[in-house]
């Protein structure tokens, strides 16, 4: 349903992995999963990180085609998605 765009833009600033985990207060093998999609992230967290990346945080996250739609979905994962769709919006209004 949607990835996480964390290493690209860690990259654009010139971030290494592990001062990036150490502003955030997580381990770099965490900071990893996060950055590989192998991990949910809760909302603080996403909020956290576009604030020490400097962007908001609809810009962390990627949405892609799922081909197989499974019979639970996550709720944090409708919540994070409804949050994106809203500062979509918000941006194209004003």
């Amino acid at each position: 349903m949607y990835e996480l765009n964390i290493k690209e833009i860690r990259l654009s600033k010139e971030l290494k992995q592990y001062e990036l985990a150490n502003l955030l207060g997580i381990s770099k093998s965490f900071l990893s999963y996060l950055e590989n999609n192998k991990s949910d992230i809760k909302l603080s967290l996403l909020y956290k990180i576009s604030i020490v990346l400097e962007v908001e945080p609809f810009k962390l996250v990627k949405f892609r085609k799922n081909k197989k739609r499974s019979k639970k979905t996550n709720p944090q994962t409708l919540i994070l998605s409804l949050y994106i769709l809203l500062n979509s919006f918000y941006d194209l209004l004003f």
